[in-house]
Formats: C-alpha cells, structure tokens, sequence
C-alpha cells in the first residue's frame, strides 16, 4: 500500500527569507528551499519514509527530496503535464508515470470514496 504526499497551497518560505523547515533526524535528504511543504509536518513524513512504498501525485522541486528520502523503499511519481517530467532529473524521470486525470481537482474530496473511479484509474494508469 502506498503513502501518499499531499501538495498544500502554502508559502514557499517563512516570509523572513528562510525556508521553516528545520532538518531533524529523521530526514535522510535536504529538501530545496523552493518546496511548498516545510516544517512539522516535512519532518513527521521523514520518519515514514526510508523503506516505504511512497506514491507521490505531482512532480516539483521537491521530487529529488522525496526520491532521496526514501533511500530503500520504492517512490513512484504520477505527473499529468510532461514538462514538470522533463524538468526532473533522469533518476526522478525514471520513477514517473504521465497520467491523464479523469476528474478535475473541483470533483476530487466529493468523489474521493468513488471506489469505481479510482479503481479505473489504479487499473488504467498506475504501474503493478
């Protein structure tokens, strides 16, 4: 089973010019400065991350992070615009699927228990 990475509309640094994540124990990567998620919660996703199944929906700046964080476990990315694929590195290139959503993002949390949707998109899209 897979843990998913949820992208969040935050800033992308504190306002003072520093990032607000701290690096703790438990984060085996540095993440960029340009990443949406900081903070608590960055460093309570690290201590999942190391040997886990992790499938990230979207590629960014922090694509290398999550790739580089889970060192021994197996990241795989779904990104439905092939730029922000060509924009990743090669090793983050190879762990992406294109996909093609069939719902938009205003239908997402109402349809979220859709078992049937998703099971046609798991079935369609996502790599065994």
């Amino acid at each position: 089973e897979y843990r998913q990475a949820h992208r969040i509309n935050a800033p992308m640094d504190t306002g003072y010019g520093k990032p607000a994540w701290r690096k703790g124990p438990d984060c085996r990567a540095q993440p960029s400065p340009q990443q949406q998620l900081q903070g608590d919660v960055l460093n309570v996703l690290c201590q999942k991350l190391g040997d886990a199944k992790f499938l990230v929906f979207g590629s960014g700046r922090d694509s290398p992070f999550w790739k580089e964080s889970n060192p021994v476990g197996t990241t795989h990315f779904l990104e439905h615009h092939e730029d922000w694929i060509g924009l990743q590195p090669e090793a983050v290139r190879a762990l992406t699927t294109k996909v093609a959503y069939t719902s938009k993002l205003s239908e997402a949390m109402p349809r979220i228990g859709d078992v049937d949707m998703l099971s046609q998109f798991y079935k369609d899209q996502i790599p065994q």
